[in-house]
Formats: C-alpha cells, structure tokens, sequence
C-alpha cells in the first residue's frame, strides 16, 4: 500500500506544474500594469532622443559653418571652397543653404532640403530638425537653430 500512495503523490505533483486559469490572469494583469506604465516612458526617450539628436546636428552646422569660415578667410575670401573634395559655395563668408548639406550629408535619421534637416521619425517632422540660414549682411553670423517642438 505505501507504493500505491507514494505513486497518486507523484501523479498529484505532476498536476501541480502547471498554471490554474487564475494564476495566468493574475500574471497577465500585472504585465498589463507594468506595461502601462512603460510604455509612455518609452514614448518619452524616443522623443528625447530626436530632441537630442536635432541639438548634436544643430551643433555639428554650427562646427562646419565656423570651419568654413575659417578657411574662406584663410583662402582670401573665394566664391567656392573645396571641402573634403566637394566644391562649397561660400555666400558672406559662410556655407549657402543648399553647401552646408554636402558638408553634413551622412545624417542617416534627418532628410535635407536647402538649409533645413528634418527628423524623419519625427511626430511632427517640420517641427523637428535644425536649420540653417546663410547671413544676409558681410558682418553677421549664419542662423543656426535646432527645431524640437515636433519631436
């Protein structure tokens, strides 16, 4: 008789691994929860990501924009400079609008159109980028400004 009760142990224990229906609800409830509260946080890095990527890229324009500067004043002021082997037109002494993209044309998440970069995982794509404004006047600098109202 003891084997017989050591055996309906076994098959009781057997039953036992798995999951009752309630058991599953509850765990499906909590990932609910928990999935409720992670999502709009990961809302939130995607949309200080492309915040932070359009003020790197705003950065960056700023950087060539000064460097090209630089070289048009050392070069004696030319209507074109030849940059990293591409010819940039120079306009007061900086990049015009359609130059400074041949300068900063790897930008993998932005799309560029005379003198502007658009995030293109942006919610609002014309609200999130940088542009750039050659100076109208020999005495001015160039407008660069990073676009995050729309990220």
């Amino acid at each position: 008789m003891a084997s017989m009760d050591g055996h309906f142990a076994d098959q009781r224990a057997l039953r036992r691994c798995g999951l009752t229906i309630i058991e599953v609800l509850v765990i499906i409830a909590g990932l609910s929860i928990a999935a409720a509260f992670a999502v709009p946080r990961f809302n939130t890095l995607e949309i200080e990501s492309r915040d932070l990527d359009s003020r790197a890229l705003a950065s960056r324009v700023e950087t060539a924009a000064q460097l090209v500067h630089g070289m048009w004043l050392s070069h004696g002021q030319p209507a074109t400079l030849l940059f990293d082997g591409r010819p940039i037109s120079v306009e007061h002494g900086f990049p015009t609008a359609d130059s400074i993209g041949e300068i900063l044309a790897e930008k993998q998440r932005f799309s560029f159109q005379a003198g502007r970069w658009i995030h293109r995982e942006a919610a609002d794509p014309s609200r999130c980028g940088v542009l750039y404004r050659p100076p109208a006047f020999a005495s001015q600098a160039p407008v660069v400004r990073a676009l995050t109202e729309g990220c």
